[in-house]
């Protein structure tokens, strides 16, 4: 049931199971960084549409696209080298496989509000449709942005009240007058 370690043919197996894993890192790693740099290349247009933004926003903003990006990438990179590295120990994978597939078939489904808002919230992001103050018409809501985050907008009308709209039900979005800089964006005659 043991193998016996101090026999020659079992440390001639880990050495090159250990190489092989190695290897498998080795490469994946840099999938991982040739297609990181690639969407880097990708995202540069959208990420210079910014221009006239407040550069606190513009950071944070490509900040938040990068990070995002390139976690998504690494993390189905990663997942299938750990899938190839399993296959090299021989260990059966379509178990793997299947848990796999079932796993993200109920956290799609259980999340899908999340993951709607989610990619709606990458897209506003991306396409850099709103920005912190920004006055805008969101809903029959008109205010100005005070934040922008991944599943929400939270906007401050001109009454005073705070809206938060999440982000896959936002259909009918007005951009009245762009962000300027923050110093005068955020005490453009609306109460605190």
């Amino acid at each position: 049931m043991f193998p016996d370690l101090t026999s020659r043919a079992f440390w001639w197996a880990f050495g090159i199971s250990t190489a092989k894993v190695i290897a498998v890192a080795v490469l994946f790693e840099l999938l991982a960084l040739l297609a990181n740099q690639r969407l880097s290349r990708a995202l540069a247009t959208a990420l210079t549409a910014d221009a006239g933004r407040d550069p606190a926003w513009r950071m944070k903003r490509r900040e938040r696209l990068r990070r995002t990006t390139r976690g998504l990438v690494r993390g189905v990179l990663y997942s299938a080298g750990l899938l190839v590295i399993l296959d090299v120990f021989q260990a059966r994978v379509v178990p793997v496989y299947f848990a796999l597939g079932l796993v993200t078939l109920i956290g799609v489904a259980g999340c899908s509000g999340v993951l709607r808002d989610l990619a709606a919230g990458y897209a506003l992001l991306l396409e850099d449709a709103l920005a912190p103050g920004d006055t805008v018409e969101l809903e029959g809501v008109r205010g100005v942005v005070e934040a922008v985050d991944w599943r929400t907008v939270r906007v401050r009308a001109q009454t005073g009240e705070t809206h938060l709209f999440r982000n896959h039900l936002l259909r009918h979005l007005v951009v009245a007058v762009p962000s300027e800089p923050a110093s005068t964006a955020q005490t453009k005659g609306f109460s605190r």
